[in-house]
């Protein structure tokens, strides 16, 4: 492992990787929230667990447990920068506080955080699938009441040029 991207990167063995409340989590069928996943990204800045271990962790919890969408965003990223390898410290922290930034906004207004999560949603499915696809799954969404009408007509409105 390259000790240089972490200053207080050290080598885990199972003797000394720290107790996890991961299994404990996954066991009481609870749903992840940000409180859960913090601890994984400061173990990792702060040398407690490896990139693998992390990497293992948070797949294990986004694939096993449910967690709100923002508590994922927090997995996924965290995922996301450690499964290849040991990342550089500075890209951990980056992916770190963008999603403190996205917790910090959830935290706001829960609401407001996850209808314009179903909009990036609705334009990104857009841009791959066409407007027409794009419509029809936000229905569903509304339908489920994950998303409102005007915030359907919004995504679909900032993507145009998909359809």
């Amino acid at each position: 492992l390259d000790q240089l991207s972490f200053p207080g990167l050290r080598h885990l063995t199972a003797a000394t990787v720290p107790e996890s409340s991961d299994p404990e989590i996954v066991a009481s069928g609870r749903e992840v929230v940000t409180d859960d996943v913090e601890p994984l990204w400061s173990d990792l800045m702060d040398g407690r667990s490896t990139a693998q271990e992390t990497a293992m962790r948070a797949r294990m919890l986004m694939e096993t447990a449910n967690a709100t969408h923002v508590a994922n965003w927090g997995l996924s990223s965290l995922y996301a920068v450690t499964f290849r390898g040991v990342p550089a410290a500075e890209d951990v922290s980056v992916a770190h506080e963008r999603w403190r930034r996205h917790v910090r906004e959830y935290q706001a207004d829960p609401d407001a955080w996850d209808r314009n999560y179903y909009q990036r949603m609705i334009t990104d499915f857009a841009k791959r699938h066409g407007t027409e696809r794009a419509k029809a799954f936000g229905a569903k969404l509304v339908a489920s009441g994950e998303l409102r009408d005007a915030d359907l007509a919004a995504a679909l409105a900032g993507d145009r040029d998909a359809g």
